[in-house]
């Protein structure tokens, strides 16, 4: 994996009443877990904690999508690439019913895009650039047309589907609108992130 454009940003769903639900601890703590080893690059071991977690949380619920979801990125860095597109299928199929159940919140939007570019990131990973241009799309489309209200968060996501958009484009031998689209993202992230920032780097 390289270090350009980590795509990982889900943050687990908790429940308020977390600290006195024994299943919730448990959930909580293999996330940690996971998360920990996954740095270390452990990854059977992480993968081990989140089909642990995966296993644990209840199915069809957002916690399942999350678990999905971290199962889906460690198989994309074990180089299973089809194992992991299912996971992160399952995730979204999960947060978009959650979405035509009435979930409307900005956390559960923000999930479904990380997931489309966790999946446009594993297509481009194993040579299907048109699914990975097409997810990135779809990414994009769900972060909106009105720039002028993104908050950083949403500006730096932004940027890291545009640069995705970008390496497409110039893998596909598009250089034009790869230049374009690296181009925004750049100006995007030296509005928030540190002129020294890796994420900078990588994308000049």
């Amino acid at each position: 994996m390289s270090n350009d454009e980590d795509f990982f940003g889900l943050t687990e769903p908790l429940s308020p009443k977390a600290h006195l639900d024994p299943k919730e601890i448990m959930l909580d703590r293999l996330s940690k877990e996971g998360a920990s080893q996954e740095s270390q690059g452990r990854l059977d071991a992480a993968l081990e904690c989140y089909e642990s977690y995966l296993n644990l949380a209840e199915a069809s619920d957002k916690k399942s999508g999350y678990g999905h979801y971290l199962v889906g990125v460690v198989r994309w860095k074990r180089g299973e690439y089809e194992e992991s597109l299912h996971n992160l299928s399952e995730a979204l199929q999960i947060f978009k019913e959650a979405v035509l159940n009435g979930d409307t919140t900005l956390a559960l939007h923000n999930d479904i895009i990380d997931v489309m570019l966790a999946m446009s990131k594993t297509y481009q990973a194993s040579g299907d650039r048109v699914l990975a241009k097409k997810c990135s799309k779809q990414a994009l489309h769900f972060l909106g047309t009105d720039k002028m209200h993104d908050g950083p968060k949403l500006k730096l996501k932004r940027a890291k589907v545009l640069h995705s958009l970008g390496v497409i484009d110039k893998d596909s031998g598009h250089l034009k609108s790869s230049m374009r689209n690296l181009h925004e993202a750049l100006s995007l992230k030296r509005e928030i992130l540190d002129q020294n920032h890796v994420d900078i780097a990588a994308t000049l």
